[in-house]
Protein backbone atom coordinates (compact mmCIF):
# COMPACT_ATOMS: atom_id res chain seq x y z
CA UNK A 1 0.00 0.00 0.00
CA UNK A 2 1.31 3.44 -0.85
CA UNK A 3 0.50 6.76 0.74
CA UNK A 4 0.61 10.29 -0.56
CA UNK A 5 1.36 13.48 1.34
CA UNK A 6 -1.20 16.26 0.92
CA UNK A 7 -1.08 19.74 2.41
CA UNK A 8 -3.76 21.74 4.15
CA UNK A 9 -5.25 24.97 2.79
CA UNK A 10 -6.26 26.14 6.28
CA UNK A 11 -2.63 26.06 7.39
CA UNK A 12 -1.47 27.82 4.22
CA UNK A 13 -4.15 30.49 4.72
CA UNK A 14 -3.22 30.92 8.39
CA UNK A 15 0.20 32.29 7.40
CA UNK A 16 -1.54 35.22 5.73
CA UNK A 17 -3.78 35.89 8.74
CA UNK A 18 -0.70 36.07 10.92
CA UNK A 19 1.03 38.67 8.74
CA UNK A 20 -2.01 40.67 7.66
CA UNK A 21 -1.04 43.63 9.83
CA UNK A 22 1.95 44.32 7.59
CA UNK A 23 0.42 43.42 4.21
CA UNK A 24 -3.26 44.14 4.67
CA UNK A 25 -4.52 44.35 1.08
CA UNK A 26 -2.52 41.44 -0.33
CA UNK A 27 -3.34 39.21 2.64
CA UNK A 28 -7.02 40.06 2.41
CA UNK A 29 -7.03 39.18 -1.29
CA UNK A 30 -5.48 35.71 -0.86
CA UNK A 31 -7.51 34.91 2.27
CA UNK A 32 -10.75 35.69 0.43
CA UNK A 33 -9.75 33.49 -2.53
CA UNK A 34 -8.93 30.56 -0.23
CA UNK A 35 -12.20 31.13 1.61
CA UNK A 36 -13.96 30.63 -1.73
CA UNK A 37 -12.52 27.09 -1.81
CA UNK A 38 -13.96 26.34 1.61
CA UNK A 39 -17.34 27.73 0.54
CA UNK A 40 -17.39 25.35 -2.43
CA UNK A 41 -16.68 22.40 -0.13
CA UNK A 42 -19.63 23.38 2.09
CA UNK A 43 -21.99 23.34 -0.91
CA UNK A 44 -21.54 19.62 -1.51
CA UNK A 45 -24.01 17.21 0.07
CA UNK A 46 -22.75 14.04 -1.61
CA UNK A 47 -19.42 12.72 -2.89
CA UNK A 48 -20.63 13.08 -6.46
CA UNK A 49 -21.58 16.70 -5.87
CA UNK A 50 -18.20 17.34 -4.29
CA UNK A 51 -16.43 15.84 -7.30
CA UNK A 52 -18.48 17.99 -9.69
CA UNK A 53 -18.07 21.18 -7.64
CA UNK A 54 -14.34 20.72 -7.34
CA UNK A 55 -14.10 20.44 -11.11
CA UNK A 56 -16.52 23.23 -12.02
CA UNK A 57 -15.83 25.73 -9.23
CA UNK A 58 -12.70 24.87 -7.25
CA UNK A 59 -10.40 24.27 -10.22
CA UNK A 60 -10.97 27.81 -11.63
CA UNK A 61 -10.49 29.32 -8.15
CA UNK A 62 -7.22 27.42 -7.77
CA UNK A 63 -6.08 28.69 -11.17
CA UNK A 64 -6.86 32.24 -10.08
CA UNK A 65 -4.99 31.72 -6.80
CA UNK A 66 -1.92 30.43 -8.63
CA UNK A 67 -1.92 33.35 -11.07
CA UNK A 68 -2.22 35.79 -8.18
CA UNK A 69 0.59 34.09 -6.23
CA UNK A 70 2.89 34.07 -9.24
CA UNK A 71 2.22 37.76 -9.89
CA UNK A 72 2.78 38.69 -6.24
CA UNK A 73 5.84 36.48 -6.02
CA UNK A 74 7.49 38.78 -8.56
CA UNK A 75 6.66 41.75 -6.34
CA UNK A 76 8.13 40.06 -3.26
CA UNK A 77 10.80 38.03 -5.03
CA UNK A 78 13.77 39.81 -3.53
CA UNK A 79 12.10 40.30 -0.18
CA UNK A 80 12.89 37.87 2.55
CA UNK A 81 9.96 39.20 4.54
CA UNK A 82 6.98 37.24 5.71
CA UNK A 83 4.81 37.90 2.65
CA UNK A 84 7.35 36.51 0.20
CA UNK A 85 7.91 33.48 2.43
CA UNK A 86 4.17 32.82 2.72
CA UNK A 87 3.70 33.06 -1.04
CA UNK A 88 6.65 30.78 -1.73
CA UNK A 89 5.41 28.27 0.85
CA UNK A 90 2.21 27.80 -1.14
CA UNK A 91 3.95 27.76 -4.52
CA UNK A 92 6.55 25.32 -3.20
CA UNK A 93 3.84 22.94 -1.99
CA UNK A 94 1.49 23.48 -4.92
CA UNK A 95 1.11 19.86 -6.01
CA UNK A 96 0.37 18.74 -2.43
CA UNK A 97 -2.12 21.58 -1.93
CA UNK A 98 -3.96 20.95 -5.20
CA UNK A 99 -4.16 17.18 -4.94
CA UNK A 100 -7.72 17.54 -3.64
CA UNK A 101 -8.82 18.51 -7.16
CA UNK A 102 -7.99 15.07 -8.56
CA UNK A 103 -8.56 12.80 -5.56
CA UNK A 104 -11.95 13.00 -3.86
CA UNK A 105 -10.49 11.40 -0.71
CA UNK A 106 -8.25 14.39 -0.07
CA UNK A 107 -9.78 16.97 2.27
CA UNK A 108 -9.20 20.66 1.72
CA UNK A 109 -8.16 20.97 5.35
CA UNK A 110 -6.88 18.62 8.00
CA UNK A 111 -7.92 20.85 10.91
CA UNK A 112 -10.18 18.13 12.27
CA UNK A 113 -7.13 15.84 12.53
CA UNK A 114 -4.73 18.25 14.22
CA UNK A 115 -4.39 18.01 17.99
CA UNK A 116 -5.45 21.12 19.90
CA UNK A 117 -2.89 23.18 21.71
CA UNK A 118 -2.79 23.37 25.48
CA UNK A 119 -5.10 26.36 25.68
CA UNK A 120 -7.74 24.34 23.86
CA UNK A 121 -8.63 27.21 21.52
CA UNK A 122 -7.43 25.85 18.23
CA UNK A 123 -4.98 23.74 16.31
CA UNK A 124 -1.37 23.83 17.31
CA UNK A 125 0.97 25.01 14.60
CA UNK A 126 3.99 23.74 16.53
CA UNK A 127 3.47 20.13 15.55
CA UNK A 128 5.81 19.19 12.71
CA UNK A 129 3.20 17.06 10.95
CA UNK A 130 0.21 19.38 11.21
CA UNK A 131 0.42 20.88 7.74
CA UNK A 132 -0.10 17.65 5.87
CA UNK A 133 -2.22 14.55 5.77
CA UNK A 134 -1.62 11.15 4.28
CA UNK A 135 -3.95 9.48 1.83
CA UNK A 136 -3.56 5.73 1.66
Amino acid sequence: MSCTLCHCWAHARRNFYEISGNHRDDCRAIILMVDELFAVEREAKTWDQLRQLRESKSRPIVARIKAWLEEKNLKYLLDEDEMGKSIRYILGNWSELTMFLDDIRVPLSNNCHVPHNRSGVGPSNRDPWCSGCLVL
